[in-house]
């Protein structure tokens, strides 16, 4: 969660954490770390939508409410000055930092004129992005934008430690990426599109662990369905929940084995002409890698993050991201669970899978508690 939490404050809003330092560079007139508040406002979601916020930050409120609410002030006064800053850089003619908060800030100005190759029309203005609704972007991406992949990241790093082949396989992607795929680093976008089994290990962890497992709608007009030959009619002004968690498993959409965590079966043998770049290198040796495609699962049957016009946008940038960071991870080190006394591997590995059936749901779902079960990382 930290980790996802520093690569979102860096590509989203260009401000840097030190991993070994409490104190973070907005640090002054502030009582805690901008990384603390949005911990204390994500673990404490479900109140502060609930109790309205004067009776949260009212003394005879529990010490909690009181925290929480706290921390609600404190990260509105980091997203101010985040975007105060980004807004004097660009008034005083600097391009921005090129990220996520530059873009809202353009998009934040009062009025934008239509271009001059429309002067034949009245003259019109379009209103920006008010002030509030940049601090509430700032606010969702801020929050939802690192839980979700930093819940993915924690999933996945515990199924690798319990499936060493799995961590082999996508390792040999990996190191051949890497050697023939050019110069650059896992921070090259490049080298994104290559990274396939990576990827494969992101769907699969979502298939079984999706952050949100449940996606309302709500029809406006009366809807038709049509199942195995059956017509069924939603009445309209209905609420429809979608049941992610057994959609991903069934095994009608992904065989016998739905409930087993198998990152090939996103893997099959793609088209030659697929868009990732061309490869280097020894063309034998990497004819396998570069054959290789993510499958697309049928519509309907695979959707974390939303779909349609209401899928999330910053579904993009999750792949990207845990790409990225996974790859770094495994590119020089493996992971594994740290045993207990007189446990074999095998029973290790079997007590992370049964930690792994122990979930929360808040927001998003998550480990009840990674922590009582200890991973190593080792130089490979």
């Amino acid at each position: 969660m930290t980790l996802a939490f520093h690569v979102l404050a860096n590509t989203g809003f260009g401000t840097n954490f030190s991993f070994g330092k409490i104190d973070d560079p907005l640090r002054s007139l502030h009582t805690m770390t901008w990384s603390r508040a949005s911990n204390i406002v994500r673990e404490n979601m479900l109140v502060i939508v609930a109790i309205p916020s004067r009776i949260l930050s009212m003394p005879l409120s529990p010490t909690c409410w009181r925290k929480a609410s706290r921390a609600i002030e404190e990260l509105r006064r980091y997203m101010e000055q985040s975007l105060n800053k980004e807004q004097r850089n660009l008034s005083q003619g600097s391009t921005g930092s090129g990220n996520l908060l530059s873009s809202l800030v353009r998009s934040s100005e009062e009025a934008k004129p239509f271009p001059a190759a429309h002067a034949e029309y009245p003259i019109e203005e379009t209103p920006g992005l008010p002030r509030a609704d940049v601090l509430g972007d700032i606010y969702v991406f801020s929050l939802a934008g690192h839980e979700t992949t930093g819940n993915v990241l924690t999933f996945a790093v515990y199924l690798l430690a319990a499936h060493p082949e799995v961590q082999a396989w996508v390792q040999e992607e990996i190191d051949l990426v890497y050697k023939y795929g050019g110069p650059g680093s896992a921070s090259d976008y490049k080298l994104y599109p290559r990274f396939k089994r990576c990827l494969a290990i992101m769907l699969e962890t979502l298939r079984l662990f999706p952050s949100v497992i449940a996606v309302p709608k709500y029809t406006r007009s009366e809807q038709k369905l049509n199942v195995d030959g059956k017509e069924h009619v939603i009445p309209p002004k209905t609420t429809v929940i979608l049941n992610i968690t057994a959609i991903h498993t069934h095994p009608q959409y992904w065989g016998e084995d739905s409930l087993i965590w198998r990152p090939s079966r996103w893997i099959g043998l793609g088209d030659a002409s697929n868009d990732s770049p061309p490869l280097g290198g020894n063309a034998m040796v990497l004819a396998r890698l570069k054959d290789e495609d993510v499958h697309q699962p049928a519509p309907g049957t695979f959707f974390p993050w939303s779909d349609g016009s209401r899928v999330c946008p910053g579904m993009r940038y999750s792949k990207v991201e845990f790409v990225a960071i996974l790859s770094t991870l495994l590119r020089q080190h493996r992971v594994a669970p740290r045993r207990l006394k007189n446990e074999s591997e095998e029973d290790a590995r079997r007590r992370v899978l049964n930690k792994l059936g122990d979930c929360r749901f808040a927001m998003t779902l998550y480990m009840a508690d990674p922590k009582s079960v200890t991973l190593y990382w080792t130089a490979r």
